[in-house]
């Protein structure tokens, strides 16, 4: 079988192929009958070329969700950084991650249009190169509108990633065990490279310094701070005379974030290389249109109940991801502003959160078997606001050890949440497919477009500390809307 051949029937040609067609080769030509089929998966895997490709495409798409693991992992720690290049405040800086997350959502509308029009293979491949481009010039954006529109770019480029790797990553093994087993192994590598990013990242940030002045001088001793320590407020004291323009550049040293996004930049283009070697050897086939179904409403509540229902989950979905993507964004820059840590420590206490939402996905296979979802979704979304609870109480204490407690606190539940989410909203609700799955994503991307402005310019402008308060507000009014959830299940039982 040539790598056409392979090719042609290991990629399926059509959205509602869920497994790649087997070739006849597989059964007993003159007595019609199937033959054994090997009795592991090592031995499926050696003899069976369609299986071999299945592993291929596999590893690929994988490869590219890591990439966009690794990337979200960055931005969070490397956000400081960015600020400074640019040269702005943090309420303006605000508007990166703003424009970030707009491009998300241009791109994943782009994607819904091209993905079916063109070949799967080449849309990864252009995409991770043009993604690598985007990131390897961010260092070097000191145009402020120029930051904004490589970050636009950067996430139009990651929502038609996003959406070719969720398609394809469903479409590779089909609804079978072995594809379930496969998208969890899938999201948890992606973490785990969120996890790693901030920790490769960290020692390319700018070093901040303090300085500690005596009282019988004007002249300020600079005393560095390790990268591998956090550094409180209560750590550095003032004398009763100090030099103010002394403090208005707390870094010692010029960024060096260029390193950590070429390194990326490079790692998108390995990445692509596999992606232009399937094309090469590939078929363009015209993807056929999948027939849309009508959306259906689950029990025998009135209409008018069921759609306050979902306007409902429309909330909790916006509020989450509110709370979501600007926590992991700005935490860093919070704990380095305002609690003075170094930003090798606060891209640590990132890669902590990632790690703990890791931990959480990993409890979560477990304790599905024995909670319901909307009753995990109430007590994950109750215990991660206890953590942000905690991590105010810790600010306002500068307790360095209360903060990365209230983390790990706030990281597990939430890798709880998003999956029994869903799982509720499919089962007891409406399925979701068509309109209902664009509208929980119109409403988390809307989330995650307005929360930055908000957080950017109350912590700007008002204080610091209403990273934690808003935190906070958006948690409760997320505990509102799992307890209705949890009270419109208890009802349909009756």
């Amino acid at each position: 079988m040539t790598m056409d051949t392979e090719l042609k029937y290991g990629v399926p040609g059509s959205e509602q192929e869920a497994v790649p067609m087997q070739k006849d080769d597989e059964y007993d030509e003159d007595n019609k009958v199937p033959e054994v089929k090997p009795s592991s998966f090592y031995a499926e895997l050696r003899d069976n070329k369609v299986t071999r490709l299945q592993v291929i495409r596999s590893i690929c798409v994988s490869s590219a969700y890591v990439v966009m693991g690794w990337i979200k992992g960055q931005l969070g720690p490397a956000f400081p950084d960015v600020i400074r290049i640019s040269g702005v405040d943090l309420q303006k800086g605000s508007a990166f991650m703003t424009a970030y997350y707009t491009g998300r959502f241009l791109g994943s509308l782009l994607a819904g249009v091209i993905y079916s029009r063109m070949n799967k293979f080449l849309l990864f491949g252009i995409s991770l190169v043009m993604f690598g481009l985007v990131v390897g010039s961010i260092p070097w954006c000191v145009l402020y509108e120029l930051m904004i529109f490589a970050h636009v770019v950067l996430g139009i480029f990651g929502g038609i990633l996003a959406v070719a790797i969720y398609s394809e990553s469903v479409l590779i093994w089909g609804p079978t065990g072995r594809g379930r087993s496969y998208l969890m192994i899938h999201g948890a590598i992606s973490i785990i490279a969120s996890v790693l990013a901030p920790i490769a990242t960290g020692p390319f940030l700018a070093k901040r310094h303090a300085y500690i002045f005596n009282s019988s001088s004007l002249a300020p001793t600079n005393v560095s701070v390790a990268d591998n320590s956090t550094s409180s407020v209560a750590n550095i004291s003032f004398g009763s005379h100090y030099n103010e323009t002394a403090l208005r550049d707390p870094y010692d040293n010029p960024s060096q974030l260029y390193i950590a996004y070429s390194i990326s930049a490079g790692l998108c283009m390995v990445i692509a290389l596999p992606f232009f070697r399937l094309f090469r050897f590939s078929k363009s086939n015209k993807m056929s249109f999948v027939t849309k179904e009508k959306n259906k409403f689950i029990g025998t509540f009135s209409i008018f109940l069921k759609r306050l229902q979902l306007f409902n989950v429309g909330v909790y979905s916006l509020f989450h991801n509110a709370v979501d993507f600007t926590f992991t964004g700005y935490l860093s820059t919070f704990c380095v502003k305002y609690l003075h840590w170094t930003n090798m420590s606060g891209a640590m206490l990132t890669s902590t959160a990632f790690f703990t939402r890791l931990l959480g996905s990993i409890c979560g296979i477990v304790l599905v078997r024995f909670f319901k979802s909307h009753t995990l979704l109430l007590l994950s979304t109750t215990a991660y606001t206890l953590g942000f609870v905690g991590l105010t109480v810790s600010a306002h204490a500068f307790s360095d050890v209360g903060v990365w407690v209230s983390v790990c606190v706030i990281g597990i539940p939430f890798g709880l949440v998003w999956p029994n989410f869903l799982s509720w909203i499919n089962a007891s609700l409406i399925p979701v497919r068509g309109e209902i799955s664009s509208f929980i994503n119109v409403t988390a991307f809307l989330g995650a477009l307005l929360a930055p402005m908000l957080f950017g310019y109350m912590m700007d402008e008002v204080s610091l500390l209403w990273f934690c308060y808003l935190c906070v507000a958006k948690s409760i009014v997320n505990i509102i809307n799992a307890f209705l959830i949890l009270c419109y299940s208890k009802l349909m039982k009756k």
